[in-house]
């Protein structure tokens, strides 16, 4: 009987007796000799030999049998024999036979078979295969694996399946995948994802891109992350975006970038927010931000800052704002702003912020802005002019 051949003898059978075996006789081999078929006499299996293989027979196949199989081979084999399939087994699988796969085949594909895919062999999915995966499977993927993904498998990730993206394995999508996603894709990420991904794929978002991040999600992207948007990018944040960053995250910025913020955006920042610029920063605003100033933001600021404040960002401050500085905020501009103020400023300085002003403040006034003074000004300033200089 066929069953009792021992080993040695099976694999002494020629191509020709092995592909004429019935049916019947096929599914009585034992396990042992299944193991024992060469790569010749695997090849010469014909698909409907191979299909009529039952699960337990094809998982005894050797590696180098199963590397032997046809494209056509392949596709025979069941749905749910495919799915047993050794890790060893999937492993040889070529990029050139896996994109021969069935959809079913694919979506038969467990958790612990899909690593064992060559990167090459993975980046062989077609989309619609790489579609089939289920989510489980794919969030099985290495991250060597996934940075092998094509761009056109990464566009065709479904919900579900980019959902289940590890932390680690968003971390190893390259710019090139992130910049291949769609803006439902980027929305669709969850803030732990969207601050898994490295700053290189922050910075190859498009603008559209950037804008469908989700204001929640914004908000929790990392320091590194924040310092990374381009000056290309920023000005496609909206003010949700804007309004919702912390003050952990707003020093990250370049001070090209925060320079590059529109007077809507520089206007939509919490008064918190913006009392944590860096210095740098503070002197690097336009004067269009200065001037898009709220009561409230400009309350925030810090004596620190009002200290970097430029003479071109003083002269920028209408009157309405220089009469709403408090008397310390005040105090703290610099000599050179202090000179470069307009009549119109000086005057529009509350009698008791002037009253508070340094020494060398008030001796920094040039002859043209001690004329223009208001009453009280005046009187307050010549009697400080001969209470130091008479």
């Amino acid at each position: 009987a066929l069953s009792s051949l021992t080993t040695a003898q099976v694999a002494a059978l020629t191509t020709a007796q092995i592909s004429n075996l019935s049916t019947n006789q096929q599914a009585l081999l034992t396990l042992p000799q299944v193991s024992a078929l060469t790569s010749q006499q695997a090849a010469s299996l014909t698909t409907a030999a191979v299909k009529a293989l039952n699960s337990y027979q094809i998982s005894a196949l050797t590696t180098q049998a199963i590397a032997s199989f046809a494209t056509d081979q392949i596709q025979a084999i069941e749905t749910d024999d495919f799915a047993n399939l050794t890790p060893r087994q999937i492993g040889v699988l070529t990029s050139v036979k896996l994109p021969v796969l069935t959809t079913g085949q694919i979506a038969s594909l467990t958790s612990i078979q899909v690593p064992a895919f060559s990167t090459g062999a993975i980046a062989g999915l077609t989309s619609s295969q790489f579609k089939a995966l289920t989510p489980e499977a794919l969030s099985s993927l290495t991250t060597a694996q996934v940075a092998a993904l094509t761009t056109g498998q990464i566009s065709k990730l479904s919900t579900d399946q980019q959902a289940l993206l590890t932390l680690p394995q968003v971390s190893a999508l390259t710019s090139q995948q992130v910049a291949s996603l769609t803006t439902a894709a980027v929305k669709a990420l969850n803030s732990d994802q969207v601050s898994a991904l490295t700053t290189r794929a922050i910075a190859s978002f498009a603008t559209d891109q950037i804008q469908a991040i989700e204001i929640g999600d914004f908000t929790n992207l990392t320091f590194d992350q924040i310092g990374a948007l381009t000056a290309v990018q920023l000005p496609a944040l909206t003010t949700g975006h804007l309004a919702g960053l912390t003050s952990l995250q707003v020093p990250a910025f370049s001070a090209t970038a925060i320079a590059g913020l529109t007077s809507a955006q520089f206007k939509a920042l919490s008064p918190t927010t913006l009392s944590s610029l860096t210095l740098t920063q503070v002197a690097a605003l336009t004067t269009e931000q200065i001037t898009s100033l709220n009561i409230d933001q400009q309350e925030a600021l810090t004596l620190s800052q009002i200290s970097v404040l430029t003479s071109n960002q003083v002269r920028a401050l209408s009157t309405s704002q220089l009469a709403a500085l408090s008397a310390e905020q005040v105090r703290a501009l610099p000599i050179s702003a202090i000179r470069s103020l307009d009549t119109a400023q000086v005057r529009a300085i509350e009698i008791d912020d002037f009253a508070g002003m340094t020494t060398s403040q008030l001796a920094a006034l040039t002859t043209g802005q001690t004329n223009a003074l208001t009453s009280p000004q005046q009187n307050y300033y010549l009697n400080f002019y001969k209470n130091n200089f008479y």
